[in-house]
């Protein structure tokens, strides 16, 4: 008799613990899909997206949230220009004076280190974010020349920093850097960058260059 009853209080324990558990579960479950906006319980719709906005409730390390921050009603873009303006007249005088006694090479504009130059992942976290303000490519895609323009107010905070190790980066790969300040001519301009032209291509014969470089002097002597 005694056994009978002790088994079945221990039933009735086991019932109400179970019951108690059981109870318990959906206000955790539903507290955690609360808190937890990017768990897999938590649907995202266009109805909510101001509101994930508003609340600056994202994880731009997820696609899906990159995604959900540019689709936002409070998410604004405009077009704006590639280069500076003194960038742009560099650009402007090796487009059209420099790039057609070169045939076959190319002209860009903001190119992302990272896109030319090959390196471990160590090194390349160094040089991934960093551009180039122009860049001059040889027939087959290889870079050739780096050309930077330093404006006035260049080298202010961590420029020069910045600078030297673009140039160091581009040196060990074998491409030339070469600097248009912003007191350089088109003269200048156009003596400078076909020097680097002709020495990046390893060119033997100096006709162009000769007369470039004839032209140099004799604008400075003039100018004098």
């Amino acid at each position: 008799m005694d056994g009978c009853l002790s088994i079945t209080i221990i039933i009735i324990i086991c019932v109400i613990v179970l019951g108690v558990l059981k109870g318990f579960k959906p206000t955790k479950h539903r507290s955690y899909r609360k808190n937890n906006p990017y768990t897999p319980y938590k649907r995202f719709t266009l109805d909510n997206q101001t509101n994930y906005a508003n609340n600056n409730n994202y994880d731009l390390t997820r696609y899906e949230d990159q995604l959900k921050a540019v689709s936002s009603s409070e998410a604004k873009f405009t077009a704006q220009r590639l280069m500076k303006a003194g960038e742009f007249k560099v650009f402007q005088v090796i487009e059209s004076q420099i790039m057609p006694s070169f045939k076959g090479c190319r002209l860009f504009a903001q190119v992302c280190l990272g896109e030319i130059l090959n390196a471990d992942e160590t090194v390349r976290r160094c040089i991934n974010s960093k551009r180039l303000d122009i860049l001059i490519i040889n027939p087959f895609g290889m870079p050739l020349v780096a050309v930077e323009y330093q404006g006035s107010g260049h080298y202010q905070g961590t420029a020069a920093l910045r600078d030297a190790v673009k140039k160091e980066a581009l040196r060990k790969a074998g491409v030339k850097y070469i600097e248009i300040m912003e007191s350089h001519t088109e003269q200048d301009i156009q003596y400078v960058v076909t020097r680097a032209l002709e020495d990046a291509l390893g060119q033997k014969a100096k006709t162009k260059l000769n007369a470039v470089s004839n032209a140099f002097v004799s604008n400075k002597d003039t100018s004098a």
